[in-house]
C-alpha cells in the first residue's frame, strides 16, 4: 500500500502517497477509508523534472493538528537502532543460470 492515483484534472493523473492523505499515521490504504471512485480535493505538490511525473496531497489542504510533532528525519542510509545486521545480505544464489537454448513458452487454452 503506497497510495492511489488520481486524477487531478482531464488526462492527468498523480500520486497521492499514503503519507499525504492525513496528518494521522495510516498502516495501509483501508486505513485511509478512500476507494476507487471517490473524489477527492487534493494540491499539486510537485512536478519532478526527469520524468514529469505529479505528486499530489490531500495532507497540505488540512490544517496541522494542534500538537502535532514532526517526526525526525533519518539521514539516508541510516539503520533505526533495534539490534545487529543481520548477515546474509546482497546477491543470493538460486539455480544455475547458464546460457543454452530457450525453450519456447506456449499458452493452452480448453475450449
Amino acid at each position: 500500500d503506497f497510495g492511489a492515483f488520481v486524477e487531478f484534472m482531464p488526462g492527468k493523473d498523480g500520486l497521492l502517497h499514503i503519507s499525504e492523505i492525513s496528518w494521522d499515521r495510516l498502516d495501509n490504504m483501508e486505513a485511509s477509508g478512500l476507494k476507487e471512485g471517490d473524489t477527492v480535493r487534493v494540491k499539486l505538490i510537485e512536478i519532478d523534472k526527469k520524468t514529469g511525473k505529479f505528486r499530489l496531497s490531500m495532507r497540505a489542504l488540512a490544517p496541522k493538528p494542534e500538537g502535532y510533532v514532526e517526526r525526525e528525519a533519518r539521514p539516508r542510509g541510516q539503520r533505526r537502532e533495534g539490534g545487529p545486521r543481520r548477515e546474509g545480505g546482497g546477491r543470493r544464489e538460486g539455480g544455475r543460470r547458464e546460457g543454452g537454448p530457450r525453450r519456447e513458452r506456449r499458452d493452452h487454452h480448453e475450449d
